[in-house]
């Protein structure tokens, strides 16, 4: 180990951050890619669906998972909160509403309807632009992971909008590498996804969030 006055300030800020290179590009795509869980999680799924349920289930039972995912402080995403987050996300406004929560400055809130407003009041206070940095607070990068984590479980049919939504979230923070990851997996499962186009368009040109 080196002498701590021989390591660089910036180094050290980033490791109490919890925030560390990977070996490789492909290292860090395997992070979004479905993990084991990802069968379990298209059981739960298709269970519902063949039982007609999906389409009766109340928004608020389908985003009830949403603020223990997203808590970094919470314990390990379970099977059936990562099925009933993919199917809420199947909803665009609240899909958009997630955007727009964890990216200020993307999406009014007010331009969401009153329903989706009062869902995203259960994650918490508005959040402010200048929490989105490349080096943020423990509980940004806590969230991160959470997402990332989310994204591991899905299996490939129900994976791009998670993967879109975490997109968005790492575009925000300028975090490029991944945000190019998760939506090589997005437009590999779903080519024709309409967030992920655009976010991957935002990125090839260099537009920044607010522009």
């Amino acid at each position: 180990m080196p002498k701590p006055v021989d390591v660089s300030g910036v180094i050290c800020e980033f490791v109490g951050r919890g925030v560390a290179p990977h070996l490789d590009r492909e290292s860090l795509a395997r992070k979004v890619e479905a993990g084991p869980q990802g069968a379990a999680v298209a059981t739960v799924i298709r269970s519902g669906e063949k039982a007609g349920d999906c389409p009766a289930v109340p928004r608020a039972k389908l985003f009830a998972a949403w603020p223990r995912i997203l808590d970094p402080d919470g314990p390990a995403i379970t099977v059936e909160d990562a099925a009933l987050a993919s199917v809420s996300l199947r909803d665009i406004e609240i899909r958009d509403g997630m955007v727009a929560w964890l990216c200020p400055g993307t999406l009014g809130l007010d331009k969401l309807s009153q329903d989706v407003q009062k869902l995203l009041s259960s994650l918490g206070k508005d959040r402010d632009m200048e929490d989105i940095v490349p080096a943020s607070t423990g509980a940004q990068n806590g969230i991160q992971a959470r997402l990332i984590g989310l994204c591991a479980m899905l299996p490939d049919q129900d994976a791009a909008p998670a993967l879109s939504v975490l997109a968005s979230f790492t575009w925000c923070r300028g975090d490029g590498a991944l945000t190019r990851v998760a939506l090589a997996r997005a437009l590999r499962c779903d080519p024709d996804y309409r967030l992920a186009q655009l976010l991957q368009q935002m990125v090839d040109l260099a537009i920044r969030p607010g522009q």
